[in-house]
């Protein structure tokens, strides 16, 4: 039997005849997960989006101004919230998203603050909450040897290292572990072998750009590798509309890549300004004390010569 042949786009549209006939069949869904990057514009164009996750999985939601002027709860990411949505079949940009109709708050499993909680409770519980109490950024002096996690071909990269290069050189050593996967294992995999990867780190920045996926970062057994972690953990992922589950485990929460970068270039900044005018006080103490033994010196001698 002769395979059959395609063009992509032929090959393109024929998945998506498939996958429209398979949405068709399921009508309406409903669908309950917490909010992931959420775009809210009721203000100008009235659309929002968003992504509804469950930790584990994430799919891209789109709200039309006649819904989402109907929403009369306070929504932001991290809301946990059950939709009413349509599958719908973008060919052209090979995307499946869900049109939702309907939106409204849910307490099946609370909200991220309620989930945080019970995770807060459960490494007091086994000790693990004191132990990243106890690792915070060393300041005097800062960290100088970094190793960055990020997904594979992510701009976080660029964008950290942008902003420590803005000032020339700093003396920071920097080591990048890119994931092949962006899986919560690939992560805790990454972290775990930090310490084998590049001597002795003083520092872990976990870096992804915003609007990528952050499901990973809600992950509990992430969440526990980074409390186990006996190097300080940054967090740097999203940007600041995003909050996540690492962002209060963390020893430092940046908004993005980007705060990461500027805030460890004025971490450096800071103590060589300070080392500085430490020197010049130093300097300062020293040429005082010898004009001043130069001075009883002067006395003594004149006092020797008039006698």
């Amino acid at each position: 039997m002769m395979n059959k042949k395609y063009s992509p786009s032929r090959l393109r549209k024929r998945i998506f005849e498939l996958l429209e006939k398979a949405i068709a069949e399921e009508g309406e869904l409903s669908i309950a997960g917490y909010i992931e990057n959420l775009y809210d514009d009721r203000g100008k164009s009235g659309w929002m989006s968003f992504y509804i996750s469950d930790g584990d999985a994430r799919l891209y939601c789109t709200v039309a101004p006649e819904v989402a002027g109907k929403i009369d709860f306070p929504i932001r990411t991290g809301s946990f919230v059950r939709i009413g949505a349509r599958f719908h079949v973008y060919e052209k940009k090979s995307q499946v998203e869900l049109s939702v109709n309907s939106i409204e708050s849910s307490d099946e499993q609370g909200d991220f603050h309620k989930k945080l909680d019970k995770l807060f409770e459960d490494l007091a519980a086994e000790g693990l909450l004191s132990q990243v109490g106890m690792r915070k950024v060393a300041t005097d002096p800062p960290p100088s040897r970094i190793a960055i996690i990020t997904p594979k071909n992510s701009r976080a990269i660029k964008d950290i290292k942008s902003a420590l290069e803005s000032e020339g050189t700093l003396d920071i050593t920097d080591t990048v572990i890119e994931l092949d996967e962006p899986t919560p294992q690939a992560l805790i995999s990454a972290i775990e072998k930090c310490g084998f990867i590049m001597e002795n780190p003083d520092l872990i920045i976990v870096a992804q750009a915003g609007g990528e996926d952050l499901s990973i970062f809600n992950n509990e057994d992430v969440v526990r590798a980074v409390a186990r972690c006996k190097i300080p953990v940054v967090s740097a992922v999203g940007h600041s509309i995003d909050r996540t589950l690492l962002d209060s485990i963390a020893a430092e929460t940046k908004a993005t890549p980007t705060a990461a970068g500027e805030w460890l270039k004025n971490l450096k900044l800071t103590y060589i300004r300070k080392k500085r005018e430490a020197r010049k006080r130093f300097l300062f103490l020293i040429s005082g004390m010898l004009v001043t033994v130069l001075l009883f010196e002067l006395y003594y001698l004149i006092g020797q010569w008039i006698g």
